[in-house]
């Protein structure tokens, strides 16, 4: 441009950039919780009759969801242990938006072990009021 129209440009800046500097901050790292701090906290919300943010908390830490994604009603109650899969439950990764069916359990010697009871007694305290998990009753 300055090629083009010399007139419009500041001759003693050539590079109106030069006055301005880019900040960089570094970013503090987040660390990651344990698993006993989640069962604390989804075992203090169901005391507190506050199913919906136990549910988000194991459901993130457990199947590696993103809270968001949990929030807006990615996982569903169809997607839990449906008719055709029975011992999983169905994941889609948002990321790259692969879905897979997670297994709940495994059938060993006729046995069921369970590989998240804590998490499935948990998901048992939810009201199930609608297509998503994750739902809140709005008193009016």
């Amino acid at each position: 441009m300055r090629r083009l129209h010399p007139d419009l440009f500041d001759k003693k800046h050539p590079n109106p950039w030069d006055d301005f500097t880019l900040k960089s901050r570094t970013k503090s790292k987040k660390h990651a919780v344990t698993r006993e701090e989640v069962y604390k906290f989804a075992w203090g919300c169901i005391k507190e009759a506050r199913p919906e943010p136990a549910a988000v908390a194991v459901i993130c830490f457990e199947w590696l969801q993103r809270p968001e994604n949990v929030v807006a009603g990615f996982p569903s109650w169809p997607d839990y242990r449906s008719k055709n899969w029975p011992h999983a439950v169905r994941i889609e990764h948002h990321k790259n938006k692969s879905l897979v069916w997670h297994p709940l359990e495994e059938i060993v010697d006729g046995e069921a072990i369970k590989f998240y009871a804590e998490v499935e007694e948990i998901l048992g305290y939810l009201p199930r009021l609608g297509v998503p998990m994750i739902m809140r009753k709005i008193e009016r």
